[in-house]
């Protein structure tokens, strides 16, 4: 017996995995897209130590993400979807003359680190673009925060403006 489109309930799981598409053949039949895409950005220069610290002061990026929120300098999930695309994109300074310094990031999504980078090097006195990404399963109301730092105190600076986002989508 067929199923029609309307008799796949919203939430729909494969044991305990939800289940985003639903494929007949090579043809996507149905998609479940629960997930409202959301976006922050950095309101403010921020000097990293060399402990892993929050990243604060950060703006909702409603204008192009409507459904984004901001809460205690974390970005608030709306929606839910097993394989989220998260996104960090930063400029970041090195103020230092003395030689190259590096970033580091991690994400934290309600207080459980799920994703921690690699260092990435950044030439002395220059300004660049750093990204990361992962994906990774989310939940509505779920708080993501950026956490970095630096190999040098007081050198690594993250820039204010739209160029250093988080995004999950």
């Amino acid at each position: 017996m067929p199923i029609a489109l309307g008799d796949i309930p919203p939430g729909f799981y494969a044991g305990d995995n939800p289940v985003d598409a639903i494929y007949a053949g090579d043809e996507l039949v149905y998609a479940l897209t629960s997930l409202d895409p959301v976006s922050m950005y950095k309101n403010g220069n921020q000097t990293l130590g060399t402990s892993f610290a929050d990243v604060t002061a950060w703006t909702a990026d409603t204008a192009t993400y409507p459904a984004s929120v901001v809460s205690s300098n974390s970005l608030v999930i709306s929606g839910a979807k097993s394989s989220a695309f998260i996104s960090v994109e930063l400029s970041v300074t090195n103020t230092s003359f003395v030689g190259a310094r590096t970033i580091q990031i991690q994400l934290v999504l309600d207080s459980t680190t799920i994703y921690t980078s690699s260092a990435v090097s950044i030439p002395l006195n220059t300004t660049q673009t750093v990204s990361f990404s992962t994906n990774h399963a989310v939940s509505d109301g779920q708080l993501l925060k950026l956490q970095a730092l630096a190999s040098a105190v007081t050198s690594v600076r993250i820039n204010s403006g739209t160029g250093s986002y988080v995004r999950v989508t």
